[in-house]
C-alpha cells in the first residue's frame, strides 16, 4: 500500500486522459480525520477547472464528492458520503455528465457532474490538493484502478468483491484501456 502524509507531503499525480467515460476505484484507510476541501481524489484539470473529487467536508470522516466546470457545475456538491477508519473501496464512475458514486461496491450516490476527464491535460490526484500541491491526507491508498469506461454497478460489485479475496498490500497502480496499460510498483 502506498502511505499518504500531510507531515512527508507524499501524494500521487497520474497524468491520464481517460476520455468522457471514466471509472477511477481505489481502496483507502484513513488514519485521521480530512479537513475541509482535501481531496482523497482528484480527477480533472486544474486549468481550465473541470473536475471531479472525493474531498473532506466538515474535518470529520465525512467527505464530500464535488465538481466544478461551466455552469451548472460551479463548485457543486454531488453527494455525501462517511469514509470510516478502515480499509474502504471507493468508485467513482462517470458516464457523460452522469456521475455514480459507490463505497465497498455499493451504489450510495448519483449525480451531475461536469466531463472532467476528457482532456489531454487530465490527471488523476491521489491524496494531492491541486491549489497547493501539498499533501492532504494521512493514510494508505492501495489497488487504485482507471479505466477508461463507466462501469456499471455489476461490474464495480464484481471489482469489490474480487479485491476482497485478493491481498490486500499487493503494491500497484494499473490503468485499464483498450491499447493500454501501465502497471506502477509504489514503495
Amino acid at each position: 500500500a502506498l502511505k499518504l502524509s500531510t507531515v512527508s507531503k507524499y501524494g500521487v499525480k497520474i497524468p491520464k486522459n481517460l476520455g468522457k467515460d471514466y471509472t477511477v476505484s481505489l481502496w483507502v484507510k484513513l488514519d485521521s480525520t480530512i479537513a475541509g476541501n482535501s481531496p482523497i481524489v482528484f480527477a480533472g484539470n486544474a486549468n481550465p477547472q473541470k473536475w471531479v473529487a472525493i474531498s473532506g467536508a466538515n474535518g470529520t470522516n465525512t467527505c464530500k464528492v464535488w465538481t466544478k466546470g461551466d455552469d451548472p457545475y460551479k463548485w457543486a456538491t454531488v453527494e455525501e458520503l462517511n469514509v470510516p477508519a478502515k480499509w474502504t473501496m471507493l468508485t467513482l464512475s462517470q458516464m457523460g455528465e452522469n456521475l455514480s458514486i459507490y463505497r465497498d461496491g455499493e451504489l450510495v450516490g448519483e449525480g451531475f457532474a461536469t466531463e472532467a476527464m476528457d482532456s489531454a491535460d487530465a490527471y488523476v490526484q491521489l491524496g494531492v490538493s491541486y491549489w497547493s500541491g501539498d499533501a492532504t491526507i494521512n493514510g494508505l491508498v492501495d489497488d487504485v484502478n482507471l479505466y477508461d469506461s463507466a462501469l456499471g454497478a455489476a461490474q464495480v460489485k464484481s471489482l469489490y468483491l474480487s479485491s476482497l479475496s485478493a491481498e490486500q498490500t499487493a503494491d500497484w497502480l494499473e490503468v485499464k484501456g483498450e491499447n493500454d496499460s501501465l502497471n506502477c510498483v509504489t514503495e
